[in-house]
């Protein structure tokens, strides 16, 4: 992305030129910095970026925590995920699964592109599918996780198949897990491809031949869970 001049044009229509920086205030983040503090919410996660990998400034997660969620109270899906993150893993704050649960829900309910990796409310709604299945953040509870593991195979994430297909397998429906390692190993997923192998000496080749069948159909749309509560989450939390 074109860094610098975009932002400078951003200030003059924002209101007029700043005051230039002396040579020792003068850093990379500085006309991010301004853009970001004027409430442009794509600075704002820029600036968070910046922080977040050291782009010509040494590495902040304070800071970069800082911007991002100001950007994410905006309506920022990428900046709402990475506040997420930096909560689940304690990066510039206390570790705090619960309410980076909250924000990964924020971001999951949005619509998803279905671009697969590329889609950030595919990941986030991967993320939820983790933490029901692990009682991480929220109380575990298996079919959430896999509501929101099948949300996230919509949105093309790869992953996910093969987490149903670990879903069905501890459940006890080895049909229904032999046809989602099936969609995941011909997608290019080592793992699926592994415990696919495994399992297809349980069956009869026409058992094979069925689930094969089956997961070369298209996935059945499941509905955004509209009963999972909308996070709340304060500025300052």
């Amino acid at each position: 992305m074109p860094r610098g001049w975009w932002l400078t044009l951003l200030c003059l229509w924002l209101g007029g030129w700043p005051s230039r920086p002396s040579a020792t205030e003068r850093t990379d983040d500085t006309w991010y910095r301004l853009a970001a503090q004027r409430g442009n919410v794509t600075a704002q996660t820029e600036l968070g970026a910046i922080y977040y990998y050291g782009f010509g400034v040494p590495k902040d997660p304070v800071r970069a925590l800082f911007w991002y969620r100001e950007a994410a109270q905006q309506g920022d899906a990428w900046a709402g995920y990475k506040v997420g993150a930096m909560l689940e893993e304690g990066q510039g704050t206390a570790r705090d699964p619960t309410t980076a649960a909250q924000w990964y829900r924020r971001v999951a309910l949005r619509k998803s592109t279905g671009e697969g990796e590329t889609d950030i409310v595919g990941w986030s709604r991967l993320k939820l599918g983790f933490m029901y299945r692990d009682g991480r953040g929220v109380q575990a509870d298996p079919g959430r996780s896999e509501k929101w593991f099948r949300l996230a195979a919509e949105s093309g994430y790869v992953e996910a198949l093969y987490r149903l297909g670990e879903a069905r397998l501890r459940a006890g429906e080895r049909v229904a897990a032999l046809t989602w390692f099936q969609r995941a190993a011909t997608r290019g997923h080592g793992g699926a491809f592994d415990a696919l192998t495994r399992l297809q000496r349980e069956f009869s080749p026409k058992q094979v031949a069925e689930a094969e069948a089956q997961a070369a159909q298209p996935l059945t749309a499941v509905a955004t869970p509209e009963e999972e509560p909308q996070a709340s989450v304060a500025p300052d939390s």
